[in-house]
């Protein structure tokens, strides 16, 4: 009986050693399984890292590039106003110089209409001196 106790706790001892080497090897399994994931989790950072480091280059590219086509866009705006004030200018000297033109005709209307006018007086002027001539012929030949 102290035999039959003595090997029933050696037996439930044994039982209890392998039951512990069971779990021993499931906790080195788990172990190696933990190691695994942290090995993936560590390549998933490395790679997010990567991403992340390649999106801000796109983003500054990006920025790089809207700043570059803000800017041309408002040359081209600046140039469209001064070529839009070129063409007011243009249309203003065009006003100018029909309204000289307009004047300069109005002015060769009033200078021919002169001239007219010069021409009869004069006409007039050698009528009267032909008339005053004659005037002067009569009297000496009165005389």
């Amino acid at each position: 009986t102290l035999t039959e106790e003595r090997d029933a706790t050696k037996a439930k001892h044994d039982s209890m050693v392998v039951d512990l080497e069971e779990l021993m090897a499931q906790v080195k399994a788990k172990e190696a399984e933990i190691a695994d994931v942290a090995a993936t989790l560590t390549q998933q950072d490395q790679a997010i890292a990567d991403a992340a480091a390649k999106f801000d280059r796109q983003m500054n590219i990006f920025r790089e590039t809207r700043a570059g086509a803000e800017q041309e866009q408002a040359e081209l705006m600046q140039r469209r106003e001064d070529a839009r004030q070129r063409e007011l200018a243009q249309e203003e000297l065009v006003k100018s110089h029909q309204e000289r033109m307009r004047r300069l005709s109005e002015n060769q209307e009033v200078c021919a209409a002169e001239a007219e006018r010069l021409e009869a007086a004069a006409a007039t002027a050698q009528k009267v001196q032909e008339a005053a001539a004659a005037i002067r012929v009569r009297r000496r030949s009165h005389d």
